[in-house]
């Protein structure tokens, strides 16, 4: 996958391509994206025991808490799309986008961790690594366009996707008798976001430059355990997840 540091040669070559002569006509068009994105990630972690579970607690327990942390994401997408003009300076076009992505966001909830080896009480929230990934995404954009002239359109993009994410968690606890109880959970999960932005196309040929700004927030959940007995708390985590990135694009028309 790409890092940040191509979008420099990678848009000055399609700049080169831009600058070919001719008319954009209505149509087909197909394009590679690369993206950069900065994700910030809250993940949140539950933990209940039933009544009658644990001796300090008869009624029950329930603790939580919450880490956040933000990264960067890297994309590489194949799009897919048609266009046709509205009037003398404006256009619509529909298209169709799979991603594959490269990174993640990574945190360590502390729960009530102060240091040191011991593992904390099991009534308490249990510590951990975390760890958010995208893996890859299916989008269906619709944008809507406007001719500034010199061979630039403006345009705004609305859509949805369908995203499939791996997070992973563990814990750390131990139980009243004494026994260390550890584990890591993972868990592929899928989501439909919105998805939001604004871009400048350049050229007037086939071969056009494509720069994008995009925002979509997404959130994912799961639960382990039944809370029923200590080493089976019942554990809900989430995450929730915002981005916003820049792509740019080489777009041919046919």
């Amino acid at each position: 996958m790409p890092d940040p540091s191509m979008f420099s040669r990678f848009t000055v070559l399609l700049l080169l391509l831009a600058c070919t002569s001719g008319a954009w006509a209505d149509g087909l068009y197909a394009g590679v994206r690369l993206g950069h994105a900065r994700v910030d990630v809250k993940h949140d972690k539950d933990v209940f025991y039933n009544a009658g579970v644990l001796d300090a607690h008869p009624g029950g327990s329930h603790t939580s808490d919450s880490d956040t942390q933000e990264d960067s994401i890297n994309s590489l997408s194949a799009v897919l799309g048609y266009r046709t003009s509205l009037g003398a300076n404006t256009w619509v076009s529909a298209e169709m986008a799979g991603s594959a992505y490269s990174g993640s966001v990574r945190g360590f909830l502390k729960g009530s961790y102060r240091g040191g080896s011991t593992p904390v009480p099991s009534e308490q929230v249990f510590p951990g690594a975390w760890k958010a990934e995208k893996d890859h995404s299916f989008e269906i954009h619709t944008r809507l366009g406007y001719v500034l002239g010199g061979h630039r359109s403006v345009y705004l993009l609305a859509g949805l996707a369908w995203l499939q994410t791996t997070m992973r968690t563990s814990f750390d606890n131990l139980a009243s008798e004494g026994a260390i109880i550890r584990g890591t959970s993972r868990k592929t999960r899928s989501t439909t976001p919105w998805v939001f932005g604004a871009g400048l196309e350049f050229g007037s040929g086939p071969h056009r430059l494509d720069v994008r700004a995009q925002y979509s927030s997404w959130d994912i959940g799961f639960s382990t355990g039944d809370g029923n007995a200590e080493e089976s708390a019942y554990v809900p985590s989430g995450f929730d997840a915002e981005e916003i990135g820049l792509t740019v694009g080489y777009v041919r028309a046919f």
